[in-house]
């Protein structure tokens, strides 16, 4: 692309949040240099590195499992229409079909999340799959979208806190969370890539992207 002309728009961080699994993927890594062997070893503590950064968290907010309804796409529509993003993709029933709905490899879990039976906003995730960080093997979580109404005060910490409350009740292992977004967290990963365009005269600051939007829900 920068042969072609392209430049950089804005950058976009890939961030991974470690839940129960960080430092041993160099163990995976020196394993598989020496004995060439695939291993997949994790410490015996589950959700260490959540739990430290969660010690005293409260959640304040409730959440349910739905489907894409017309009335779900309406909302995240209008509400990613009001967030002042200035570079977003269209969520319109079109879109969700044909990344969501009618995508056979992709397995998704939609929530909703409430406060007081008001509706503050939706995320979308993966299913735990199998997958590589830093060239380690991990169980990872990518979130796929995560709107919010106006004036929502659900944060990216609640949101990876519900992630890994969701599969704790599930009592499913999982390594750690992937996502284009940046929050305070220890321990957590990021490497930022820039976004290329021939578009040099676009001035963008707030832009919202998602594994979504770039076919990596299936990498």
């Amino acid at each position: 692309k920068r042969k072609c002309g392209g430049v950089a728009l804005f950058n976009i961080p890939f961030c991974y949040y470690p839940v129960s699994k960080l430092h041993s993927v160099y163990i995976d890594r020196a394993i598989r240099k020496i004995f060439k062997k695939e291993i997949h070893f994790r410490f015996p503590i589950e959700r260490i590195y959540s739990g430290i950064n969660f010690i005293g968290f409260d959640l304040h907010f409730d959440y349910n499992e739905i489907s894409f309804t017309n009335d779900v796409i309406q909302n995240i529509s209008t509400w990613l229409s009001c967030m002042n993003y200035d570079f977003y993709i269209e969520r319109d029933v079109d879109f969700i079909n044909w990344k969501y709905n009618n995508n056979p490899n992709l397995k998704y879990h939609l929530l909703e999340i409430k406060s007081s039976n008001s509706i503050e906003g939706y995320i979308a995730f993966t299913e735990p799959h199998e997958t590589t960080f830093n060239d380690g093997n991990v169980t990872g979580v990518k979130i796929l979208d995560f709107i919010l109404k106006d004036g929502s005060l659900v944060s990216m910490s609640d949101i990876l806190f519900i992630i890994i409350d969701f599969y704790k009740r599930k009592k499913k292992s999982l390594d750690g969370i992937f996502a284009l977004s940046r929050i305070p967290y220890k321990f957590m990963k990021t490497i930022e890539i820039p976004v290329l365009s021939t578009l040099s005269s676009e001035n963008i600051h707030n832009p919202y992207l998602s594994y979504i939007d770039q076919d990596m829900e299936q990498m």
